[in-house]
């Protein structure tokens, strides 16, 4: 639906159940196959330019059992099998975002290779609906592959987010009155027993015993349902609550979220009017088990049922299960939401109708992309087509090939063995060690950062540290003067911002917003703040530098003439992120040792085969 109502044609389709297929022929088109796309061949799918998808993602999912043995998590080699056949353009892969940690991410590697392999352009990252306009928080993991040497995509998709957060209300709070549309009923009815949990529900709240904000109800709280319970019993299950969790990274007493209590533990906490007695009248009640002997726990465990989602914010992702009100209720209403609410939610328009049993529906809507969010991929495509990636991007060579990185990685791996640069793990050293390295030689940055550390040992004595000592301590590297000013300011602007001289609680962050920070500190740049995010925290990133530029220049993947946004879009996008680290250290060992900027040593580099630029050393006069 999301490409159709971007302007492509959609002339073959395919799922395994049949009620999906009865809705999709009865909305979209009667060209729907029901069958195993495992019992396909590639015959009977016609020729297209692009090829969209959504593998099974039960057995990825984070929210999921996760089991490795889960006969769905194959089904990815199908796609590879029909793309390898067919050939189209483009590639659109839609799955959990779950797949980026599934097995240490082993099957996103497995899928990204199997596209580079055949010759695509890859791709990929988490979007969240919630960023386009749409009234839930849900992210999904999406491939974007080609063949026509064409990189950006995912920069593309920025320039379509939403300007405003769509709420709760915004979609279906006029549903409340109107009883007439299609898929609009409350099929389930409401247990009378759960009707004593959900009373006491708020909205944005759930029934939850791990979790202690005002956003949790606990089961000691509904007397009318979970029993009764006094004011010290309370305060013992309370207590219980709050200390469970202290103990969970000890991990020779895994218990997998937390671990159990003794019972001197918990008399310690509660301190007088605790009792063995107590504990065992909790126990008969139902709020409390013996894990082990001597090792107690609360018995609900979970962390969130009867959740009552807020009008006034976006809702939850929803799933197969939002029809069950042990899983959802309405914000006002003492039920669960309807098939079309959730079609609302999920921005589906109301003359969308889904067919089959209800609880078929639910999976139906649940299992589906927002059409809003496909359309802004399906448009991104649709804009390459038309100007050929327009301002966003720059194309890659088209003598490139993904297996052509492979090959080079894996030479400047066994020849400079990710040798140890001397960055640093600290943060703020790092920065301060790439302040020094600025526009001087390697020998001088590094005898003047141990030089520094010397008189500085710590950033708070750096901090204040006079600026006329700090100047001579610098000199030799050059540039004394300026950057002793850019060191003391960038110390003094973390201080402020932290309340410490220390980067670490950077950590805290997510990677964009650790990029956005970092921007802000005196002379940083990407360069800068890429190398602090892949030496320091770990991050998937690739800092270009002048020799890993010229060695990517040489290559024939970065074109002459484009701005530093649009070389991160092309290396981020070839180059996969768990190699970028090796790449990027490798890269400026072969630049210092063999691609020297004015005589490369050409006859001597063990990539050259992969290099148009292997006329240089003759052109240049040296033999």
């Amino acid at each position: 639906m999301g490409f159709s109502l971007a302007g492509f044609k959609i002339i073959w389709a395919n799922d395994i159940n049949s009620d999906a297929c009865d809705t999709y022929s009865f909305n979209l088109g009667k060209y729907i196959q029901c069958n195993d796309v495992q019992n396909l061949g590639v015959n009977e799918i016609p020729e297209s330019d692009i090829i969209i998808c959504g593998p099974p993602c039960q057995g990825f999912s984070n929210i999921g059992k996760r089991d490795p043995a889960d006969a769905r998590n194959t089904l990815y080699l199908e796609v590879l099998k029909m793309v390898a056949a067919k050939r189209p353009s483009f590639v659109v892969i839609e799955n959990v975002k779950g797949l980026k940690s599934f097995k240490n991410g082993l099957i996103l590697d497995k899928i990204v290779k199997g596209l580079e392999e055949i010759g695509y352009m890859v791709e990929w990252g988490v979007l969240n609906a919630r960023d386009f306009g749409i009234a839930q928080t849900r992210e999904r993991l999406f491939i974007i592959a080609n063949n026509r040497h064409m990189t950006g995509f995912m920069a593309g998709i920025e320039k379509y987010k939403s300007k405003r957060d769509v709420f709760l209300k915004d979609v279906i709070k006029d549903l409340e009155i109107t009883s007439t549309l299609p898929n609009h009923w409350d099929t389930n009815g409401v247990n009378p027993d759960y009707k004593k949990i959900i009373s006491k529900i708020g909205q944005g709240q759930k029934l939850c015993n791990t979790r202690l904000g005002i956003r949790s109800v606990h089961t000691w709280q509904i007397d009318d349902y979970f029993g009764k319970t006094s004011d010290f019993e309370k305060k013992v299950l309370f207590a219980m609550a709050q200390n469970r969790r202290l103990k969970r990274f000890k991990k020779e007493e895994s218990w997998n979220d937390a671990n159990p209590l003794d019972i001197n533990e918990i008399h310690a906490i509660v301190g007088n009017g605790f009792s063995e007695t107590i504990l065992k009248d909790l126990i008969e009640k139902g709020f409390v088990v013996e894990k082990a002997p001597g090792l107690y726990d609360l018995k609900h465990t979970f962390n969130g049922k009867f959740r009552r989602l807020d009008y006034n914010r976006t809702s939850e992702a929803v799933l197969t299960n939002f029809g069950n009100i042990r899983n959802y209720i309405h914000p006002i209403s003492d039920r669960a939401f309807t098939v079309r609410e959730c079609a609302r939610i999920q921005g589906f328009p109301d003359n969308f109708i889904f067919l089959g049993k209800p609880e078929s529906q639910y999976r139906q809507v649940g299992n589906a992309v927002p059409p809003r969010l496909a359309q802004v991929v399906a448009r991104v495509i649709m804009d390459f087509l038309s100007d050929g990636g327009g301002a966003a991007t720059a194309s890659v060579p088209k003598n490139f090939s993904p297996k052509t990185i492979v090959e080079i990685n894996k030479i400047l791996k066994q020849k400079y063995r990710t040798q140890q640069l001397g960055n640093k793990k600290d943060p703020l050293d790092e920065l301060v060690y790439l302040y020094i390295s600025q526009r001087t030689f390697e020998k001088s940055y590094q005898s003047t950062f141990k030089e520094l550390k010397n008189h500085y040992p710590s950033h708070e004595k750096l901090k204040n540290a006079d600026i006329g000592d700090l100047e001579k301590i610098l000199r030799p590297s050059g540039l004394g003067n300026q950057k002793a000013v850019t060191i003391l300011d960038a110390l003094a602007r973390v201080n402020r911002d932290f309340g410490e001289v220390s980067l670490k609680k950077l950590i805290e962050l997510d990677n964009q917003s650790k990029l956005d920070y970092l921007l802000t500190l005196p002379r940083v740049g990407l360069k800068t703040a890429y190398c602090i995010l892949m030496y320091c925290f770990g991050e998937k990133v690739l800092p270009i530098d002048a020799n890993v530029r010229r060695l990517c220049r040489r290559l024939g993947w970065l074109p002459h003439g484009i701005d530093q946004k649009k070389e991160y879009s092309i290396l981020h996008t070839i180059i996969n992120p768990k190699d970028r680290y090796a790449f990027h250290v490798n890269a400026i060992c072969h630049a210092r040792d063999t691609c020297l900027p004015l005589y490369p040593k050409c006859g001597s580099c063990p990539i050259s085969e992969f290099c148009p630029k292997i006329g240089l050393e003759k052109q240049r006069g040296k033999k």
